[in-house]
């Protein structure tokens, strides 16, 4: 089965930032084709509703978009600043638990976000991206405030890009300290 659709209106492939909180009015950058660059568009998020995945539409001009994937999030969410982020000199600090939305703005981009932890603490970090329609290949490192590399996972799978995302599950805290994430 498949659906054939025609149409000369602009096609959102996603929007920015893709973690949303329920109950806010979202000023979302569109990304797509036959958008203009830079584009935005205001959106309210239900206050009631699932958290998780969802599609949203946003108005542009007189037209109703397509529908868009969002993650509904009741975690705090943090935009990655405008500022370098690419190394852990100047990594963005971050208090877990939390939601990053962030943008890779170059093939050689790499960000970098700091955080305390406890020795026994225990963590799982996902990149949510390709379920999501983006295109990113990405690779979740963790490393110490000694650069010593804690534990790394690539969406990468015998040669061939999955649809998984990069995920670190249930890492267990080595020693106080402070660590980051690549």
């Amino acid at each position: 089965q498949y659906s054939l659709e025609i149409s000369n209106r602009p096609f959102i492939s996603n929007v920015y930032p893709l973690a949303v909180a329920r109950g806010k009015e979202i000023d979302f950058r569109i990304v797509g084709f036959g958008v203009q660059e830079n584009q935005s568009a205001k959106t309210a998020i239900a206050a009631e509703g699932p958290l998780g995945f969802q599609w949203v539409q946003v108005k542009l001009g007189e037209t109703l978009s397509n529908p868009a994937p969002v993650v509904i999030s009741d975690l705090p969410l943090l935009a990655e600043t405008g500022d370098p982020n690419n190394d852990v000199a100047s990594a963005q600090p971050i208090s877990i638990p939390i939601g990053v939305n962030g943008r890779i703005e170059s093939e050689t981009d790499i960000d970098c976000y700091r955080f305390d932890a406890k020795k026994g603490e225990r963590y799982t970090i996902e990149v949510v991206a390709r379920r999501h329609q983006s295109m990113l290949d990405s690779h979740v490192r963790i490393i110490d405030a000694e650069g010593k590399q804690q534990t790394l996972n690539d969406d990468m799978k015998i040669g061939k890009h999955t649809f998984a995302y990069s995920q670190v599950e249930n890492w267990t805290v080595p020693a106080d300290g402070q660590y980051f994430i690549e």
